[in-house]
């Protein structure tokens, strides 16, 4: 799925499996203590799986359904890093697409079909991803931007909830575990349009 990807668009693509049992994988990495946007960074270049034990970001605990509510240990710690106030905080987390942890573990760029792909595109490619999905669905695309939990809210549990194409600017965290260059945005594609951008990207 990454070659036939990147064979149409010119970046590497990381593929996001939800496991409701951790496999046992040759060759993957399982991290003791590693975010979830270092995760992503480490897979382009070995499979990665991850869980709850292993996932030291509590934001993306939270939005993967791992951490039961968004308390005020919680809240201070996005305060620090967004600088924003508690009422803007909750009324943007109130709108971030939680999942309900009912997975046992996230595998990226593990060998079993992925429930979506996600990547780092030059805004040129991303032109092109629009295009496609424009040219397919007939329709502009819409999508939900904030400066928050980029990779974990934004591209994994909101592509893989709702089903759709996903864009993110990424976060302060994300841009800097996961090594976003300045000029590139994120974009995470559901395996439902899969066909869609291999057969006519």
């Amino acid at each position: 799925m990454n070659r036939k990807f990147s064979e149409r668009f010119s970046t590497q693509w990381v593929k996001v499996k939800f496991y409701a049992k951790e496999p046992r994988l040759n060759g993957a990495t399982y991290p003791a203590r590693v975010t979830f946007c270092e995760a992503v960074r480490m897979a382009i270049t070995q499979p990665v799986v991850v869980s709850k034990a292993s996932l030291s970001c509590e934001s993306a605990k939270y939005i993967f359904g791992w951490r039961e509510k968004f308390d005020t240990e919680l809240l201070s710690n996005c305060q620090e890093k967004c600088e924003m106030s508690n009422e803007a905080l909750k009324s943007l987390v109130s709108d971030m697409p939680r999942l309900n942890g009912s997975f046992s573990c996230i595998g990226l760029n593990t060998d079993d079909c992925p429930d979506l792909v996600m990547s780092c595109l030059a805004p040129q490619e991303m032109m092109k991803i629009i295009k496609v999905y424009n040219s397919h669905s007939g329709k502009n695309v819409e999508v939900s931007l904030n400066s928050m939990m980029g990779l974990c809210g934004n591209i994994a549990a909101r592509t893989f909830a709702e089903g759709n194409l996903n864009i993110s600017f990424g976060c302060s965290d994300s841009r800097k575990f996961a090594e976003i260059g300045r000029d590139r945005l994120v974009v995470g594609i559901p395996q439902k349009l899969f066909k869609v951008f291999v057969e006519r990207g």
